[in-house]
């Protein structure tokens, strides 16, 4: 926007000078008030006005529409994103158009975001979600800010979560639930014959989900064999692996991560000559997967959300994993096999969190060779090992 020139003008009968200058981008005249009646004060005005234009720092609001905005975000920052991010914003534009009807990209306004929120209540939507469309739609007001399309951010007033309230939606399963699930597979597979695979199929598919840990998008990338977007099971090792580019996980980032032994066994149970192409032969996209998986635990009726009515899903499967092994590893190695980007996420989710679980281990721990530590004697506890292992073997004097 360099050729950007501002001259002022004073038309018949008016006090005040005006600025005006053309606009390379619609190809118009653009025009405002100097605010001053003194022609060498305007002319000062005009300069910064110019300056702020060709630096890009004043661009004026009303001229861009609120789906020409999307548009531009859409084609210059989204399309770098995984699928799986421009989904979740896509969708949260979807629901910020249909409760605040913004028709310009100058509707992008605190009390526009207020009445959202408000109305996202109204909705029933819970706190969780109303804050990840909020945390959504701060990227894009902050990213329209540095681009000089809107002059000033909206604030957001984010929803917070009473302290020790857990964030998640869902819950890990029992062996019991998790049976469950694979008993009504035949019985969704026969309400829809729409779905790819058997029912062989898709148990093996849910078992690969409870003792890998792996996300859906990510269990229907896991390969045999190596190839564009594939996470790889690798043998070359002593122990097997998984080799996961950056395209197919949400960190972006390319990672090796181990197999666990359970997960081992199951891929063990393929004979060697069927170890080609998917792991999982269960055909459709993520989000059919994932539909066919949720219809799997309704059938079940294992709800994992009481609140919100959710049954068992894909990613209640991950967290079973977590919270299995996190009662058998350390939280740095669980945070490994998790993939989390920090270690905050692995302990406010899998660690610690279960009080029933740990009454069961610690009352378990209780008992030493079938007699409870609470009703020995003082002296039993406090008597030395060495004089225990006398009185055992009869030595001493």
């Amino acid at each position: 926007m360099s050729e950007i020139n501002v001259h002022i003008l004073k038309r018949a009968g008016r006090n005040v000078w005006l600025m005006r200058y053309f606009d390379p981008y619609t190809r118009k005249h653009v025009t405002k008030s100097s605010g001053c009646e003194k022609k060498k004060e305007a002319e000062k005005a005009a300069g910064v006005w110019e300056s702020e234009l060709r630096r890009g720092v004043y661009v004026p609001t009303a001229r861009c529409g609120w789906e020409e905005f999307i548009e531009h975000y859409k084609a210059s920052k989204l399309n770098t994103k995984g699928e799986g991010t421009a989904t979740t914003y896509l969708s949260t534009v979807n629901v910020f158009q249909k409760h605040a009807k913004p028709e310009r990209l100058s509707d992008f306004t605190t009390e526009r975001i207020t009445r959202f929120v408000a109305d996202c209540r109204k909705a029933k939507l819970s706190e969780a979600t109303i804050a990840r469309h909020l945390r959504t739609l701060k990227v894009l007001a902050r990213w329209a800010v540095k681009q000089g399309l809107l002059g000033r951010l909206p604030e957001f007033d984010m929803p917070t979560t009473p302290k020790g309230a857990s964030k998640a939606k869902g819950r890990a399963l029992t062996v019991l639930e998790f049976n469950e699930l694979l008993l009504k597979v035949p019985q969704v597979l026969e309400a829809d014959d729409r779905i790819e695979g058997t029912a062989d199929d898709w148990r093996f598919y849910l078992k690969g989900l409870w003792c890998s840990g792996l996300r859906l998008r990510e269990s229907l990338a896991l390969s045999w064999t190596d190839g564009p977007g594939a996470i790889l099971v690798d043998y070359s090792g002593k122990f097997p692996v998984l080799r996961i580019p950056g395209e197919a996980q949400k960190s972006g980032a390319d990672q090796t991560i181990p197999v666990v032994p359970e997960f081992a066994r199951l891929l063990d149970t393929v004979p060697p000559e069927a170890r080609s192409g998917p792991v999982f032969a269960v055909g459709g996209s993520r989000f059919i997967v994932g539909r066919v998986v949720a219809a799997i635990g309704k059938a079940a009726g294992v709800v994992v959300h009481t609140k919100s009515g959710n049954y068992a899903s894909a990613h209640d499967l991950r967290r079973s994993f977590g919270r299995r092994w996190s009662r058998k590893v350390m939280p740095a190695v669980l945070m490994e096999l998790m993939r989390h980007a920090s270690i905050n996420t692995t302990m406010q989710f899998y660690v610690g969190v279960d009080a029933q679980q740990t009454a069961a281990e610690l009352w378990a721990a209780e008992t030493v060779q079938g007699v409870r530590l609470g009703d020995r004697t003082e002296s039993e506890e406090s008597e030395p090992a060495e004089n225990a292992e006398k009185t055992s073997t009869g030595g001493g004097t």
